[in-house]
């Protein structure tokens, strides 16, 4: 009886110890995918727009960040951009930063004297943080349970 029970509590023991504390870490999907076009369609990011510099700041308003001051291994670079095929229309791809509630992104283009700033809503659920709203110079741009991906969010642009 003594010996089931040493085998027992070390099989407990030992499913315990290699148990990942959730609390500890979290993760984000913050990724968004923009599809910039004139006013007659033409995409833009088919060589008339090229990124020259991406900045990331935001704030938290005095709250909590969304993180929760929890940690996540191996992040990428959020201060990267990725520029996709996606059938017959580019995509500009950028993250959002999840240490923030209200995140922003600055994109300098080349050649283009104004840049254009992006803001997301963040919120944390379940130890991942996701955008509530974004907004494109302001106005909002995809939202949260309505209709569209916001791995294409299309944007109209004069340049």
């Amino acid at each position: 009886m003594m010996k089931s029970l040493f085998y027992f509590s070390s099989i407990l023991f030992l499913f315990s110890s290699c148990a990942k504390d959730d609390d500890l870490y979290y993760s984000f999907d913050t990724e968004i995918g923009l599809e910039i076009k004139n006013k007659v369609g033409k995409d833009l990011l088919d060589g008339d727009l090229r990124v020259e510099k991406i900045t990331l700041s935001g704030n938290n308003n005095e709250g909590e960040s969304p993180t929760g001051g929890r940690l996540t291994p191996d992040t990428p670079p959020v201060d990267s951009f990725q520029l996709r095929k996606i059938g017959a229309v580019n995509s500009l791809h950028l993250t959002f930063s999840p240490i923030y509630k209200e995140s922003i992104i600055m994109v300098k283009w080349k050649d283009i004297p104004k840049q254009d700033t992006l803001r997301a809503e963040l919120y944390n659920k379940n130890n991942t943080v996701y955008p509530r709203k974004i907004y494109f110079n302001g106005n909002a741009v995809w939202t949260e349970g309505e209709k569209g991906s916001r791995g294409a969010i299309k944007i109209e642009k004069d340049i």
